[in-house]
């Protein structure tokens, strides 16, 4: 019986279907909270996320192709203020 997969562990004998159908759950919902979270890990940045330019030069260089030099002169975020 389908139902009894998502009744109680304790109500039922393990069945092994069961089993794969609530772990594929499982990580369905941490992916998704994961992407709704930004737990994801995006290295998408822009210039706001920084306080001084050097932080953001050093970011700029550790990740090539970002949007942070938006003249492509090589220096980054040229607005914000020096140390």
């Amino acid at each position: 019986m389908r139902l009894a997969c998502w009744s109680s562990i304790s109500s039922y004998p393990f069945i092994p279907e069961c089993y794969e159908i609530r772990k594929t759950s499982f990580f369905i919902f941490i992916a998704i909270t994961l992407t709704a979270c930004g737990g994801g890990g995006s290295d998408d940045a822009d210039c706001s996320d920084f306080a001084y330019q050097q932080d953001a030069q050093a970011w700029h260089q550790s990740n090539p192709g970002s949007d942070l030099d938006a003249d492509n002169d090589g220096i980054a975020c040229e607005h914000l203020p020096r140390r």
